[in-house]
């Protein structure tokens, strides 16, 4: 708990540095000149890009209501986004388990699977920042590190999915850790009976796509708010760049890093430090910071159906 409050505080420290150095002044002025209809239609396209990965979950896992599975995935995605490496995604399974009482081995798979497509998809947009981004570059290296490490990452946990003799070594060695200790045979087997479609994994890979291209509209609007010269294809090649890279960096949802890389990226577009600080802030606050906000509103609603006084029994 500690590590994570303390990764927490310097992504804040990070963005609170970030703000200071492109001069507050200079970035509340540079806000307060764009068109705001920029600022709702992002929020807009945020909401439908939120919807589509609640589709995309409701495609992989049978038998639970849309409207079940709404709150679950908002509360999930903000906890993610608040963890190293989004590594808390799987609190969405044992959520789960207390709304609907879906075992959590039943569930659990079709996570790994959201997860695994939406490395895939930022790998594959990532490719085409490569030839954008200056060969040479300390990122450019770094982005060629994070996808080798996710494209490594991907092939092992497809490989322990879909090979039950070796996902039971890997999880054997897993068990040292103390937060995976508690992970039995039996759980495993019930794992491995579970069966997804190979039609499932095609629509939610589509859905995934979308998804993701949403996110990037909402960038792009916000840099068409501030006048700033970058295509489409540009816009969303960087974002999924960025982000592969900002994972790595381990911080809660990328919060910092991301930035930074992004105003670095901007940078090479001849954008100001102020107008590229102001316009990825903007952007966030429309898409991370706006599921941020309407995960706290799930959880409040969870509180009301889910006692989580027995979340750490599920543990």
């Amino acid at each position: 708990m500690a590590k994570k409050i303390i990764s927490l505080v310097l992504s804040l420290l990070i963005l609170a540095a970030i703000i200071w150095y492109s001069d507050p002044v200079k970035l509340i002025n540079a806000m307060a000149k764009i068109n705001p209809i920029y600022i709702i239609a992002g929020l807009i396209i945020s909401t439908i890009s939120l919807f589509i990965r609640v589709l995309r979950w409701k495609v992989l896992l049978k038998n639970v209501s849309f409207s079940e599975l709404w709150p679950i995935q908002l509360f999930g995605m903000a906890v993610s986004n608040l963890t190293p490496g989004k590594i808390a995604e799987p609190i969405k399974s044992i959520l789960l388990k207390m709304r609907k009482n879906t075992p959590v081995s039943t569930s659990l798979q079709s996570i790994m699977w959201e997860r695994i497509i939406d490395v895939i998809i930022l790998i594959i947009f990532s490719v085409a920042a490569i030839n954008i981004i200056s060969i040479g570059t300390k990122f450019f290296y770094l982005g060629i590190l994070s996808i080798i490490i996710f494209i490594a990452l991907i092939a092992v946990i497809v490989a322990v999915m879909k090979f039950q003799n070796f996902g039971f070594k890997i999880i054997r060695l897993l068990r040292k850790f103390p937060i995976l200790k508690n992970i039995s045979d039996d759980f495993m087997k019930n794992f491995y009976k579970t069966k997804t479609l190979r039609m499932s994994l095609i629509l939610s890979f589509i859905l995934t796509l979308i998804a993701w291209i949403l996110d990037a509209v909402s960038f792009y609007l916000i840099f068409v708010a501030f006048e700033i010269n970058i295509s489409f294809i540009a816009t969303i090649s960087l974002i999924s760049f960025a982000l592969l890279i900002s994972i790595v960096s381990f911080l809660p949802g990328g919060l910092g890093s991301f930035e930074v890389i992004m105003i670095i990226f901007l940078g090479m577009f001849g954008v100001t430090t102020s107008t590229a600080t102001a316009s990825i802030l903007l952007a966030r606050f429309v898409t991370i910071w706006y599921s941020l906000f309407l995960g706290g509103l799930a959880f409040i609603y969870l509180s009301k159906v889910i006692d989580f006084k027995k979340f750490k029994k599920l543990l």
